[in-house]
């Protein structure tokens, strides 16, 4: 069995200091195993490990040191489309990213790089 970890990228685009990505969320990650049974739901730190992966590296200085402003609205469920954006800062020490659709926000934060 091949266990799928990845959401796969259907478009991708930037400009200057922003990405933006649409992501289709299968219902076969492996992460939705157990988290949970009755409900199956992305977990917070693969949301945050997907924006770190997905982040153009030339855009920041150093290695991924913390978060701020973390806040999840809504959960992600399996099979269907989310948007990330990822905004830099120009310093290139702080990345804000969003993950949401049409009908709203999912989750939010700033990840923060050692300069």
């Amino acid at each position: 069995m091949n266990a799928c970890t990845e959401p796969q990228i259907t478009k991708q685009a930037s400009n200057g200091l922003n990405q933006s990505f649409h992501l289709f969320v299968p219902a076969e990650l492996v992460f939705f195993t157990g988290h949970f049974p009755d409900f199956p739901i992305l977990p917070g730190v693969v949301q945050i490990d997907w924006a770190i992966n997905l982040a153009d590296k030339t855009q920041l200085t150093g290695a991924f040191s913390g978060i701020m402003r973390l806040k999840f609205i809504h959960p992600i469920t399996g099979d269907r489309t989310i948007r990330l954006d990822l905004a830099y800062a120009s310093n290139g020490q702080q990345m804000e990213f969003k993950y949401y659709e049409t009908a709203g926000l999912f989750s939010s934060g700033t990840l923060l790089f050692e300069g």
